[in-house]
Formats: C-alpha cells, sequence, structure tokens
C-alpha cells in the first residue's frame, strides 16, 4: 500500500486532581467545558483544586493542562485558542470590560464566598 496514512488522533481524558478517575474528553474544548460544569456545579475555589490537566489515555503523557479559569495550556505553557475565546494575553491588551459579559458567565449558578 502506499500513500500517506492518517495519523490516529489519541483518546483523551481529563484528570483532576481530587477525583478518583478520569473522565473521557472529545477534544481540549470538551474538556475546558467539563472542568468549568464540574468547578461550578461543586462551588470550587481555586485554593481547593489541584492539578487539572488532559492525558492521553494510551500514553498517559500530559497534553495539556487547564487553568481554574477553564483556559487550555499547551505543555510548553503557552495558551491554546479554544473556539476563538481571547486569550489571557489579548484580555490584557484589550481590558477586561468584556470577561464577566460574554457567554461563559451567562445562566452560571452564584456560590457563596
Amino acid at each position: 500500500m502506499t500513500g500517506n496514512v492518517p495519523m490516529q488522533t489519541p483518546e483523551l481524558a481529563l484528570c483532576i486532581d481530587g477525583l478518583p478517575q478520569v473522565l473521557p474528553v472529545n477534544d481540549l474544548a470538551d474538556a475546558s467545558q467539563k472542568w468549568q460544569a464540574i468547578r461550578s456545579f461543586y462551588c470550587l475555589h481555586p485554593d481547593d483544586v489541584g492539578k487539572v490537566e488532559v492525558i492521553d489515555v494510551d500514553t498517559a503523557a500530559v497534553v495539556a493542562r487547564i487553568s481554574y479559569n477553564g483556559r487550555v495550556w499547551g505543555t510548553d505553557d503557552k495558551e491554546i485558542v479554544i473556539n476563538g475565546r481571547k486569550t489571557a494575553a489579548q484580555h490584557e491588551v484589550e481590558g477586561w470590560a468584556d470577561f464577566k459579559t460574554g457567554p461563559a458567565w451567562k445562566g452560571q449558578k452564584q456560590c457563596a464566598s
């Protein structure tokens, strides 16, 4: 057989410190969304959270990490843009005025401090 053999996409999982199991995810956007849902549901504060990582299920290698706010970071510590979301660097340059008015904040439960 000749030609290029397509690269197989790794099976990914979300690994959150303190949870006894990993959660399967479709991609990095799904991992970020699931993390944000878990964080909101359990009203987790930054001090409550350890590492949140996306791993390759077959190799257990860390593919990316997710910060408390749901931003995805590569193993090179550079932010990976998910669904066209502004990066932290863009917010620093443009200001944070739209930060709490974006679609990610609509309908989220408010947690007690």
